[in-house]
Parts: structure tokens; sequence; C-alpha cells
């Protein structure tokens, strides 16, 4: 099967939904749950397979576990470039607000992460594949360049805040 490295590679069907979990008993319950919804679901344990079937498979939306053995739920968002595309990246982050908020009692809650992340997302952003070409990488080189600084980046924005916020 062809590995999908982007969102758009494909024309989505609307009701599929492929659910990444490497808990079997939770993807059982939320492949059982769509269900019964009337949505197409396809559960996998990895990200790794994730990336097999998603061509293939065509999902109109994932639903993946971020602490995954191996290849982990972020980095399967960056192959699938979820990340470069603030679109995916926004309907990633209501997807969240919706858990936290579809909980009884927590309908009303605050949910400060959204605004965290979506500034997390734009300080990364802004380190740009350019710079890393002026400064003479290329080919593969220039990715894995982008992504250190990226790191680097984010690690100094996070410590700053951190900085800020404690007395």
């Amino acid at each position: 099967m062809a590995e999908a490295t982007r969102f758009e590679a494909t024309k989505p069907a609307p009701d599929r939904i492929l659910i990444v979990e490497d808990e079997e008993n939770a993807r059982i319950g939320y492949e059982a749950l769509l269900r019964r919804w009337g949505y197409d679901v396809l559960g996998v344990a990895s990200a790794e397979d994730a990336l097999a079937r998603f061509s293939d498979y065509a999902p109109a939306a994932l639903i993946a576990d971020v602490e995954l053995s191996g290849m982990n739920g972020l980095d399967l968002l960056d192959r699938l470039g979820g990340f470069k595309r603030g679109e995916f990246f926004d309907q990633a982050l209501d997807a969240c607000l919706c858990d936290a908020r579809g909980r009884k009692g927590f309908e009303n809650c605050e949910y400060p992460q959204v605004a965290y992340l979506r500034a997390a997302r734009e300080t990364a952003a802004a380190v740009q594949a350019a710079e890393v070409v002026a400064a003479g990488h290329s080919g593969p080189a220039v990715g894995e360049e982008l992504r250190r600084r990226r790191i680097e980046r984010l690690a100094a924005w996070r410590n700053a805040k951190i900085a800020v916020n404690d007395p």
C-alpha cells in the first residue's frame, strides 16, 4: 500500500474515520461507538500502520493517541502534513476542546491549552526552511535541521514562558 505523506494526498470519504490507538480495548471501544453512530471506521495499533493505510482508506478524520510506541501521534500528524496546514492543526485543537467540554460537569470549563498550543505552533512555524537552506543545508538535511531548529526555538519559548510565570 502507498504511504501517505500529506493530508491532501487523496480526497477523503466524508464518513471515514481512522483511529490510531495502541491500547486494544480502547481502540475496539472507539470503533464500536463510531460505527453505531454510522461511521465507516478503521482502527490500527500504530502510527506506522496508519501511514501505510492512509492513502488507500482516505479518512475524513484521524483520531490518534499521542503516546504511541514507535512513532508517536504528533510525529504522525507531522508526517501527514498536519502542522504545515494550520486548518488541520486547528481542527485537532477543536477536537481536544470538544473532548474536554464534552465531559459531564466540564461543559463550560476553561481550556487554556488551545491558546498555548496555537502559540507554540506559530513559534515553531516562524522557523522557515529558507533560513536552513541559506545556512548551507540541502536535501534531507534541510528537514532534519528545520526540525532541530524548531524544537530548539520551542524549548526557548517554553523556558521564557516558565521564567515569566515563575515567581
